[in-house]
């Protein structure tokens, strides 16, 4: 493909006599056009068509996207599949079945004569988008722009951002929809759906869904478009899995969905290589659960995302890919801590830094474990480290200092509010301490440090890859 970035972009004349043949066509939606082309007759060259090529006219017609549409890289006439879902966990460690699904999906395109649609904004996009590079396979990355414009507005857009590009790379169309005209009707006005989830549904060819949830808007939308007569040239592929709610499939499917039948899915839970073996864990004399007036302890969270040092990029490529190693549960983050033999600061505010403990006995954890939803996580896991009072504060460690939140020394990285702005929550019970830095382990006595998990088949695993001790939160 040619670098449109190096040739001249669309003028405003040209601009105008587009946006003038797209106000025509938009009055009764006459089906696609090409409305401009910087080179014609060539397929690699920048232009601006009126809807998506490939459609039958009675789908023109009947869900036919009523905008301008933009090739930066010229025109793609493949036969295009869309990979769609509603929106999934932000902890993708829990959702390996999901990323099972989305890449067969993309291996079973045929590289030859078909291209996968990725729409910027949409819950399958940067994974789609990225299982695409990985596999070969050719990719319609499509950007979309949901507001709306006067005719001199979407004219000095198109001359702006119409054919604009970055360089490009081998079977990858970069395609951007233009704003509505403002007097012009919407194909939102009805359903109130994201222009970008119709878009994933309605401008392809072959659509396969990976979730769907019970009268969400993919939802409304599919069956939307299956009872549409004019969509017969629409094959909606709904995959027939435990993930999916059984009454949302067999609304699916009775609406004219085609049963997407895939097994040897993974399951949500990531494994761990534990044993079966049922164990007694060590009982410490002057350990956490029995001289807890010694220890502080720190629990470890599930992550979302990649992990501190890695890049976001090859996370992401362990998930698409099916990696064991995407594993991101609290278990697995205390066993990183393990294998690093340091706990990092996290960020608490402004410039401030700490690695946070509790003076909270370890045999309190269980009654106190809550979720808190402000924050998408629970509190007091029962998975984490337990490190003798004395060597944290010889490191270097303080318990904070509760007060009201106009305490003109909020800022001071020892204070903590007593409770949260709507005064619900008593944080003064979590009794924390502050370590103004990342905690070397390694520099700490054996005898220092203990290691807590949540069940005694859990034990082995940890015990073969660390020298402390181990017990199990009662």
């Amino acid at each position: 493909m040619q670098n449109s970035a190096d040739q001249p972009g669309l003028t405003s004349v040209q601009a105008a006599d587009v946006v003038g043949q797209y106000a025509d066509r938009s009055k009764d939606n006459s089906g696609f056009a090409i409305l401009w082309q910087q080179s014609p007759g060539s397929t690699e060259s920048p232009c601006i068509t009126f809807g998506f090529p490939g459609l039958s006219p009675e789908r023109q017609q009947t869900t036919g996207l009523n905008r301008l549409i933009c090739w930066r890289h010229g025109l793609c006439h493949r036969h295009r599949v869309g990979i769609t879902s509603s929106r999934v966990s932000a902890r993708k460690h829990t959702i390996r079945w999901w990323y099972d699904l989305l890449r067969t999906a993309v291996l079973r395109v045929a590289t030859d004569t078909e291209c996968v649609v990725a729409i910027q904004g949409t819950a399958t996009y940067e994974s789609l988008a990225r299982a695409a590079m990985l596999f070969g396979v050719p990719l319609v990355d499509v950007g979309i722009n949901e507001t709306t414009a006067t005719v001199d507005e979407l004219a000095r857009w198109l001359v702006t951002h119409g054919v604009r590009s970055a360089e490009t790379t081998p079977d990858i169309w970069h395609v951007q929809v233009a704003p509505a005209l403002a007097d012009e009707s919407s194909i939102i006005s009805e359903t109130s759906i994201p222009e970008r989830d119709v878009l994933s549904v309605t401008q392809t060819q072959r659509c396969c869904v990976l979730q769907c949830r019970d009268q969400g808007n993919l939802h409304r939308l599919l069956i939307e478009q299956l009872s549409n007569a004019g969509t017969t040239d629409l094959h909606i592929l709904a995959a027939q899995t435990p993930h999916m709610p059984a009454k949302v499939q067999a609304e699916l499917y009775k609406a004219g969905a085609i049963p997407w039948l895939v097994d040897g899915l993974q399951s949500n839970e990531a494994p761990t290589n534990l044993t079966k073996t049922c164990v007694q864990s060590d009982e410490l004399a002057d350990g956490p659960l029995n001289q807890p007036q010694h220890w502080l302890c720190h629990w470890t969270r599930p992550r979302e995302g990649a992990w501190p040092g890695e890049s976001s990029i090859d996370y992401l490529d362990e998930l698409v890919l099916g990696c064991e190693t995407t594993d991101r549960s609290a278990l697995a983050s205390l066993l990183r801590i393990i294998d690093c033999q340091h706990i990092l600061a996290a960020h608490l505010r402004g410039e401030y830094s700490a690695v946070s403990f509790t003076a909270v006995p370890l045999s309190e954890f269980r009654s106190r474990r809550v979720y808190r939803r402000h924050k998408r996580h629970y509190d007091f896991e029962p998975w984490g480290v337990a490190v003798l009072k004395k060597s944290l504060t010889a490191a270097g460690a303080k318990p904070v200092r509760y007060g009201s939140s106009d305490d003109a020394a909020a800022s001071d990285l020892w204070f903590q509010p007593g409770t949260d702005a709507a005064n619900t929550i008593d944080w003064t019970a979590e009794k924390e301490w502050r370590l103004p830095h990342q905690l070397d382990l390694k520099q700490l006595p054996v005898e220092s440090v203990c290691v807590f998990v949540n069940q005694l088949r859990e034990v082995d695993a940890v015990r073969s890859v660390c020298n402390w001790p181990v017990v199990v939160v009662p």
